[in-house]
C-alpha cells in the first residue's frame, strides 16, 4: 500500500555506514580510563565485521546513535539485559538527558510495566488470613 503510493523504504541509518563510522573512532575515541573495554569491544566488532556478521546496530551502536544524530530510541532489553555484555550502557540515561530533547523518565515508565512477567502478569497480592 505505501509503496504502491510512492512512498520509499529505507533504513533512517544505513548499518555499512554505522559500521564504518563506528570504526573509524578506533583508537581516536579511546578514554584511558576505559580503554582496555573499549578496545575489546572494537576487537569483537572487528571480528564479527571481518567475518561478514552482523550485529544488532541499536545494541552496539547505541551511543553514536545517541551522540551523533540525537537518536532518542533505546533498545529495553539493551538496558535491561544488555545480552552482548555492551560496555557503557550505564551511561544511555544521561546521553539521552544531555543530548536530545526526549524524556529518558518515559523510557524508565515503559520499562517498568513492559518488564513484568507476560504470561501470567503481576503475582496476586498476597491473601491475609484473619483468625477467630
Amino acid at each position: 500500500m505505501f509503496l504502491d503510493n510512492g512512498y520509499k523504504l529505507a533504513a533512517a541509518f544505513p548499518y555499512y555506514a554505522l559500521t564504518d563510522r563506528f570504526m573509524g573512532r578506533f583508537p581516536l575515541a579511546i578514554d584511558p580510563k576505559t580503554a582496555p573495554f573499549e578496545l575489546e569491544l572494537a576487537e569483537r566488532l572487528r571480528t564479527h565485521f571481518a567475518t561478514g556478521s552482523t550485529v544488532n546496530p541499536t545494541h552496539f551502536f547505541w551511543e553514536m546513535l545517541i551522540n551523533d544524530f540525537r537518536f532518542p530510541f533505546i533498545k529495553g532489553e539493551l538496558i535491561s539485559k544488555n545480552p552482548a555484555a555492551i560496555y557503557g550502557i550505564n551511561r544511555w540515561y544521561d546521553k539521552i538527558t544531555k543530548l536530545t530533547d526526549y524524556d529518558p523518565d518515559m523510557i524508565m515508565d515503559h520499562l517498568k510495566y513492559s518488564q513484568r512477567p507476560r504470561l501470567f502478569g503481576n503475582p496476586p497480592a498476597k491473601a491475609t488470613v484473619k483468625l477467630p
